[in-house]
Formats: structure tokens, C-alpha cells, sequence
């Protein structure tokens, strides 16, 4: 299991890793921003993409916009937002769902339970 954290945060990408690394055994790959996604995901296979919507200098939804247009569809991409309004209207579906920060519990129960059902299938 390959995942892409995308977070301009390096304390929240550290707390994150931390978190998934003592549920799952993965491959975790850090990027500082949309564009370093991006290139990642151009460079390798990635199951799935946890990535900050509001960073510094571009979106989470940048990446995800990447992921459409090239049709990325085994990956599952996780938006982490502290906007609650904008978690409200994201069109969320079977590989792209939001989920509010700064919520590690439900972030880690997504990511784990993708882990297990990859593993079942």
C-alpha cells in the first residue's frame, strides 16, 4: 500500500504518518504542496492520497483535479479541510470523500479500512 500525504504542515504531515504507521504497514510518501503531489503521482503508483485542502500556496483540490483528468481511479483520495462548509458541499463518492480537521480518528479508520478491504480483494 502506497500513500501520498499532501500538507504544506510539516507538523500535521509528521502527526499523520504517526498515526497511520502504527495501524498499518505502508508505504508513506510526503509532499509539501499540490505541485510536489502532483509530480509524485506522475512518477509512481499511489493508492491513496490524504491531502490539506488550504495550503500556502495552492489546494488540495488541485491534486484531485489532477487525479480526474488522468483518471486515477485506484486511488482514493482523502481531502482533510477545517472548513466545515466546504466539507458540506464537496461531491464526495466511492474514491473521494472529505473529512473535517482536524479529525485523526476518522482520517486513520478511512485509510486503515481501505488497507484491509485492498488486502481482502
Amino acid at each position: 500500500m502506497r500513500i501520498l500525504l499532501v500538507d504544506d504542515d510539516i507538523f500535521m504531515r509528521a502527526m499523520v504518518r504517526m498515526k497511520i504507521e502504527a495501524l498499518v504497514c505502508a508505504d508513506i510518501i510526503e509532499a509539501n504542496s499540490a505541485q510536489e503531489a502532483i509530480a509524485k503521482l506522475k512518477q509512481q503508483n499511489i493508492d491513496i492520497v490524504i491531502s490539506d485542502q488550504w495550503m500556502e500556496h495552492d489546494l488540495g483540490t488541485d491534486v484531485l483535479s489532477h487525479i480526474r483528468e488522468h483518471t486515477l481511479t485506484t486511488c482514493l483520495f482523502i481531502l482533510f479541510s477545517s472548513d466545515k462548509k466546504f466539507i458540506a458541499q464537496f461531491k464526495q463518492n466511492k474514491n473521494c470523500v472529505a473529512i473535517p480537521k482536524p479529525n485523526l480518528r476518522q482520517l486513520v479508520e478511512t485509510v486503515v479500512g481501505t488497507c484491509c478491504i485492498n488486502f481482502f480483494t
